[in-house]
């Protein structure tokens, strides 16, 4: 609601999807009718109907709705592993660290010529195969919470008389995400805010140290989402034949030697951490329409029946 004016979620994310629309066509000079649209493994019906509508109030025709698990497997499989041709199936471990959310997924990559496991009865032995063995999700966790530990260290250092208003809130929030930034390649940064309350200037040193003090505790649920993605899939760490992080909050040094300490390995970074979800999900588009390149796609029920 702004301005004196109410939007439902519908109509926000058609324009969304009517605003890309029209760049992809700018781009290609062709219209755009048809799209693959990836979503978060933990969506609900309500929430993957509910981005059906925007697609429509959009004009887009969405011919398939895939998890962002899913679009991650396919890309890696088709671009890194040489899906079609692959002698013998292999298990991949994929860790996405969002903005917002951390989403932890196992695939399994069958090629079209090797044999698919007994445990996947569905699978077509003359198909290659992307199946999702477990994806395991924290909507809490991200570079966001890193983004709250320093905006936290921020008002500590704040004189204890002035009082925050939320727009002084808001622009602590805004160089918190600056300085995380930075703090990802140098061990300290300063911290400038003019004027943030009244004729008050902040001028703070804050360290790599002091940020991974503050968010130690928030670093349990890498642990926990790692276990239960591979307990799920049935497997165990020597069962990975490769393990990929992704998304731009895997960046911070604290966030991958955790990594490092959980998984017992250097993880791959090899896909591009930003766009990977949507060129997969482009891939899966592309793929779907060729007859001849026969690659069967198998998610999970991400609910208990």
């Amino acid at each position: 609601q702004g301005g004196g004016e109410e939007y439902s979620p519908e109509v926000l994310n058609a324009m969304l999807l009517t605003y890309v629309k029209g760049r992809v066509q700018e781009h290609t000079g062709r219209a755009v009718g048809k799209c693959v649209i990836a979503v978060p493994s933990y969506f609900s019906e309500i929430q993957r109907r509910s981005l059906l509508a925007s697609a429509d109030i959009a004009g887009l025709e969405v011919t398939l709705l895939l998890t962002e698990g899913l679009a991650l497997a396919f890309k890696y499989g088709i671009e890194r592993m040489n899906l079609l041709s692959l002698p013998a199936p292999r298990n991949v471990l994929f860790l996405d660290v969002g903005a917002t959310k951390t989403t932890v997924t196992i695939a399994r990559f069958v090629g079209k010529n090797s044999s698919p496991p007994s445990t996947s009865p569905s699978a077509s032995p003359s198909n290659a195969m992307v199946e999702i063995l477990s994806s395991a999700s924290d909507a809490n966790f991200g570079g966001s919470s890193f983004t709250a530990g320093l905006v936290s260290l921020l008002v500590k250092r704040v004189d204890k008389t002035k009082k925050l208003d939320e727009r002084a809130m808001k622009r602590l929030q805004g160089e918190a995400n600056k300085a995380k930034e930075i703090l990802s390649a140098n061990k300290e940064v300063v911290v400038t805010v003019e004027d943030l309350v009244g004729d008050f200037d902040l001028r703070v040193t804050i360290t790599r140290q002091e940020l991974e003090e503050e968010c130690r505790d928030t670093l349990v649920a890498l642990p926990i989402l790692i276990d239960k993605a591979i307990r799920a899939a049935g497997l165990n760490l020597q069962q990975l034949h490769g393990i990929e992080v992704v998304g731009g909050a895997w960046r911070p040094p604290m966030v991958l030697k955790e990594i490092e300490r959980i998984l017992s390995v250097v993880p791959g970074r090899r896909m591009n951490p930003d766009e990977s979800i949507a060129t997969g999900a482009a891939l899966v588009a592309f793929y779907r329409g060729k007859q001849q390149a026969k690659i069967q796609l198998l998610d999970i029920l991400h609910k208990d029946v």
